[in-house]
């Protein structure tokens, strides 16, 4: 999968959030809903797994993340130039965390990373002008810039 990056063959690194309950997930895994909760991690992991080692830049990054994601289902691009809608995220890519049950704000704490320790964090996050997420936390009104 990793070569599939680095070598454009893949050209999206995207999450699904469709959390599932405990309850749905603690059952013989044929019968188990598909995947893991992610949205917290995708970042951290892309920016420690595959920026830091040099494996992609982060200008490939961004383009694995949103760009071509938004591209291929026909989202209006994002920039930062007068104009464009505000949705940013900001990265720390000296934070090292660890991830936690406790850090993730999904409904579902199924993950495979639980126990990993990652350097990358998204730290804050604007969407359409307003702060949803700062320092780390979200915050309960989004607050416009």
């Amino acid at each position: 999968m990793i070569d599939g990056v680095i070598d454009g063959t893949v050209d999206c690194i995207v999450t699904d959030h469709a959390p599932h309950a405990d309850h749905e997930k603690a059952r013989e895994f044929e019968l188990a809903p598909f995947g893991m909760t992610g949205i917290e991690t995708s970042v951290g992991l892309v920016v420690d797994q595959l920026v830091r080692p040099g494996k992609i830049t982060w200008e490939r990054m961004v383009e694995l993340m949103s760009i071509n994601p938004r591209r291929i289902i026909g989202i209006e691009r994002v920039a930062i130039e007068p104009g464009c809608r505000a949705d940013l995220t900001i990265i720390d890519p000296e934070l090292t965390w660890t991830v936690e049950e406790s850090d993730f704000e999904s409904k579902a704490i199924n993950c495979g990373f639980i126990g990993w320790t990652i350097t990358g964090r998204a730290t804050d996050v604007y969407v359409g002008g307003y702060a949803t997420m700062e320092d780390g936390a979200i915050t309960d009104e989004p607050i416009h810039l």
